[in-house]
């Protein structure tokens, strides 16, 4: 169901901003024209038959999008829709509570980043941050009133430390993959240490995720071999899978 919002995130920018549709990810458990024609129906005022915490998510999103015109917006609708439901339907315990945290982590980061980078409106963003992260709110409303020199140190006493705050200064400077590393790593790490874990959910939630993280960066070599990119350009984001 990842790949069904990934999807209804795509079409639903694409219509709203009349944008030529991009092909869309072949994995989720919605044919992906069956999700085009459905948000076709939603925009057109028809009824939709697609699942309620999805319908839910794209109403929400059309709505805010009304109110802010932005693309991120619509982003971090689906986002925090996507991660109501994964803490509606995982098990409340200490390692999922964990993975929750850092996956809430690095939505609200990123996207308070990007705002930050695009000089954007942030306040749309602020208003529907997904809780449940370590970082607190408070911590991405003073990020958004202080300078641009100053925002790294906000981040230094969080979680994560400096390590982060150095991150995002990186981030702030040239492009949001490394946060998306950042975050990635922490996230694999959780992953690796399972397999010390007693056989169970967790064991099958890490091992499944890894199997993406390895798939992912498969796709990595494969593309910068068509594009004819040296592999020391992606040896680190290759590297924390493989290791």
């Amino acid at each position: 169901i990842k790949y069904d919002f990934q999807n209804a995130s795509v079409v639903l920018k694409a219509r709203l901003f009349k944008k030529e549709l991009p092909q869309l990810i072949q994995w989720g458990t919605i044919p992906c024209d069956e999700i085009i024609r459905q948000i076709d129906f939603l925009l057109s005022g028809e009824k939709s038959n697609i699942p309620e915490i999805l319908l839910n998510a794209i109403l929400q999103a059309k709505k805010s999008f009304s109110l802010h015109n932005s693309a991120m917006i619509i982003d971090m609708v689906l986002d925090n829709f996507f991660a109501t439901y994964l803490r509606g339907v995982l098990p409340g315990n200490e390692y999922f509570s964990r993975w929750m945290a850092i996956y809430a982590d690095w939505l609200n980061t990123k996207a308070v980043v990007r705002a930050l980078h695009l000089e954007i409106p942030i306040k749309p963003i602020l208003d529907v941050l997904i809780p449940g992260g370590d970082i607190e709110s408070e911590k991405f409303i003073a990020a958004a009133e202080a300078e641009i020199e100053h925002i790294r140190t906000i981040f230094s006493s969080t979680e994560y430390g400096r390590e982060l705050s150095d991150t995002i200064a990186t981030a702030m400077k040239t492009n949001l993959a490394s946060l998306d590393l950042f975050f990635r790593t922490r996230l694999i790490a959780i992953y690796k240490y399972t397999q010390y874990c007693s056989y169970g959910e967790e064991l099958i939630w890490a091992y499944a995720l890894l199997q993406l993280e390895e798939i992912g960066a498969l796709r990595t070599i494969l593309r910068a071999k068509a594009a004819n990119i040296p592999m020391d350009a992606v040896k680190e984001v290759i590297s924390i899978v493989m290791e």
